[in-house]
C-alpha cells in the first residue's frame, strides 16, 4: 500500500507543478494538439481497415456488379454491343460470396485501383455466381450460370460449349511468362470449366474489344491471381491490363 501511495503522491506532484508553471500549460496543450493531428491518419486507416474486415466491404466488386436475374450478365457475355456498351475493354471477375480467394482477388484489385504506383485506366465488372442461390450449382438448369454455360444464348449466334472452349484455350494456350508458369497448377481448373464440371472463383477474364482472337473478346482468362501479396498480385493484374512483365505477348 504504501508503494501506491509513493506513486500517487508522485504523480500529484506532478500536477500541481504543472498547475503552477504557466509556460507549461500551453506546451502541453500545443503538443497535445500535434499528437491528434499525427494520430488522425492513422486511426482513419485503422477504422477503414477494421470495417472492411467486419463487413467485407467489397466495394468495387459490388458497385460494378453485373446482375443475373435481370438477364443482364448472360446479355454481356453473347451481345458485343452490350458487351462493350459501357467501355472498350475490362475485367470480368465471376465472384462468390463466402470464397477466400476471391476475398484475396478483391485486396488485390482494390490495391489497383487505389495505389497511385498503378496509373491506367482500370475498369472491372463482376458476375456473382450464387446470386440467384447460396447453395450455388453450375448444373442446376434453371438458373442463369446454366443458361450462361449450356443453355440458350441472346441472339443465338454462339454455342455456349464455344464459350467454355475460348475460356480453355485462352488460359491454357497462351505464350506468355506468367501462363507457363501457373499451366500445371491451372490445366485442370480450366479444363473443368470446359467440360462444364465446375467453375471455379475468382475466374477473372480481360475482355478487350480491340482483341480479335476469339469471338467473346477475351484476351486473357486468370484463375484467380498469383502473388505472395496483394501488391505483387496487383502488379500481376496491371502487366495483365497492359500486356507487360510476364504478360508480354511474344
Amino acid at each position: 500500500m504504501k508503494v501506491f501511495k509513493a506513486i500517487g503522491n508522485f504523480f500529484a506532484r506532478i500536477w500541481r507543478w504543472i498547475k503552477e508553471t504557466a509556460w507549461v500549460q500551453p506546451l502541453l496543450i500545443v503538443s497535445l494538439i500535434f499528437g491528434i493531428i499525427l494520430l488522425i491518419q492513422p486511426i482513419s486507416q485503422g477504422v477503414t481497415a477494421l470495417a472492411d474486415l467486419i463487413t467485407n466491404n467489397e466495394k468495387y466488386f459490388n458497385d460494378n456488379k453485373v446482375k443475373l436475374a435481370s438477364g443482364a450478365a448472360r446479355n454481356l457475355i453473347y451481345d458485343k454491343e452490350a458487351r462493350f456498351k459501357d467501355g472498350d475493354k475490362y475485367f470480368l471477375v465471376f465472384i462468390e460470396k463466402d470464397c477466400p480467394n476471391c476475398r484475396e482477388a478483391y485486396q488485390a484489385f482494390k490495391t489497383l485501383f487505389d495505389d497511385k504506383t498503378f496509373d491506367s485506366d482500370y475498369k472491372i465488372k463482376t458476375i456473382s455466381v450464387d446470386e440467384q442461390s447460396s447453395s450455388y450449382e453450375l448444373t442446376d438448369p434453371e438458373s442463369e450460370m446454366y443458361k450462361i454455360f449450356f443453355g440458350d444464348t441472346v441472339t443465338d449466334n454462339a454455342d455456349p460449349i464455344e464459350f467454355r472452349d475460348v475460356i480453355f484455350n485462352v488460359g491454357t494456350a497462351a505464350s506468355h511468362e506468367y501462363n507457363i508458369e501457373n499451366y500445371e497448377s491451372d490445366e485442370k481448373y480450366f479444363s473443368e470449366i470446359r467440360e462444364g464440371e465446375d467453375l471455379y472463383t475468382p475466374l477473372i477474364l480481360l475482355m478487350d474489344k480491340e482483341y480479335t482472337g476469339n469471338s467473346f473478346n477475351i484476351r486473357e482468362a486468370l484463375i484467380g491471381i498469383k502473388g505472395s501479396t496483394k501488391y505483387d498480385k496487383a502488379r500481376n493484374l496491371d502487366d495483365c491490363w497492359n500486356g507487360t512483365g510476364d504478360f508480354e505477348r511474344k
